[in-house]
């Protein structure tokens, strides 16, 4: 677990007034209110750590965040609302939280880790979300709710039990797609009709053929590049994919360094 400070309510008030501070750490360690607490203008960057059960009215004190990490045991997820200027959330370590998206709050990054929360949380996503990340979320079998994205540009799947990949074609603004860990994703033939245009997997779809995975990829009309870095961790349907490019000719859109190209 990351390191965070913990501080007296004089040492909090002290570093409100101070203009040059616009990130901020904090580890929320005991049961308390925090009525007392002042508002903090300049932080921007806010990470809020709960190692107790709590709710999230903390938030009120920081109106001007644009980026905000969640984690652990907070049991509420209203407050932020609060925070109309948010364009960037991570929530990581939830369990069973209520998640709402009040009219306003432009959450253009959304990144959900290792959690218990069921679909609500797409409650977050709005026409204002651009990038999507989605990892070890274990009650998660269905994704078609990201159509309620519907200029989504990135978006990041890792470590789930997923059958299938959602319905692309509704989402025309979708550049770019990462599959790590999707060992049970066997159905990706919706990759045929979407507007992907970068694409990178690591062990995934266990059930599914080097070569059809190729027939699956030369059918992309907008793929630009693709990287390949172990279909399985015995890597035994790679070689298959890449001879099957290469004898249509379609081995040239392949790349071993997906990142230098576009950042994700």
């Amino acid at each position: 677990m990351k390191k965070t400070s913990t501080y007296t309510l004089d040492a909090i008030k002290a570093l409100s007034e101070r203009n040059t501070i616009t990130k901020l750490e904090l580890a929320i360690d005991k049961k308390q209110g925090f009525e007392e607490y002042p508002i903090f203008e300049y932080i921007n960057d806010l990470s809020l750590y709960a190692h107790v059960k709590t709710d999230m009215h903390l938030l009120k004190k920081f109106p001007n965040v644009e980026k905000l990490w969640l984690l652990q045991k907070f049991t509420e997820a209203t407050s932020i609302s609060n925070l109309k200027k948010l364009k960037e959330l991570t929530i990581a370590d939830f369990k069973n939280v209520e998640f709402s998206h009040p009219e306003g709050i432009p959450i253009e990054k959304l990144s959900v880790r290792s959690c218990l929360a069921n679909e609500n949380f797409s409650e977050l996503l709005s026409g204002s979300t651009k990038s999507l990340n989605l990892s070890e979320l274990r009650k998660v079998e269905d994704l078609n709710f990201i159509h309620k994205a519907p200029n989504l540009e990135y978006l990041i799947l890792s470590e789930f039990s997923l059958p299938a990949l959602p319905d692309f074609s509704q989402l025309p603004q979708l550049k770019l797609l990462f599959m790590y860990g999707l060992h049970k994703t066997n159905d990706i033939e919706s990759l045929i009709d979407s507007s992907i245009e970068y694409l990178h997997v690591c062990v995934s779809s266990d059930k599914v053929s080097g070569k059809a995975f190729a027939n699956i990829l030369m059918q992309m009309k907008n793929l630009k590049k693709y990287e390949i870095h172990n279909l399985d961790y015995s890597d035994k349907r790679s070689r298959p994919l890449i001879n099957e490019l290469k004898k249509n000719g379609k081995d040239d859109l392949l790349t071993d360094n997906l990142r230098s190209i576009i950042s994700y």
